[in-house]
């Protein structure tokens, strides 16, 4: 199934990403952007396989990294990833 993200997830990840860059380095952005394909390809493949948010049971939770999750809906005729989430923060 497609994932997509919307416009608010787009924004979230551009910022981790040069975060991660500016931060830390190229190659820890490069790690982190190497999980993240993965899991969307798991998310495409298998859209149940993540557990269902306990704050918000409509979405569904994917811990990319121990600091990063990303919160996805199941539509119809594609996944939408509605939050790209720092798990550091409270929910």
């Amino acid at each position: 199934m497609k994932v997509t993200f919307t416009d608010q997830a787009a924004d979230q990840l551009t910022e981790l990403v040069d975060y991660l860059e500016i931060e830390w380095s190229i190659k820890s952005r490069e790690n982190f952007l190497l999980k993240l394909e993965s899991a969307v390809e798991v998310i495409a493949a298998f859209p149940f396989a993540y557990p269902s948010s306990e704050s918000y049971p409509d979405f569904r939770r994917c811990v990319v990294t121990p600091q990063t999750s990303l919160y996805y809906q199941i539509q119809t005729d594609e996944i939408e990833v509605v939050a790209v989430f720092d798990n550091r923060r409270d929910s």
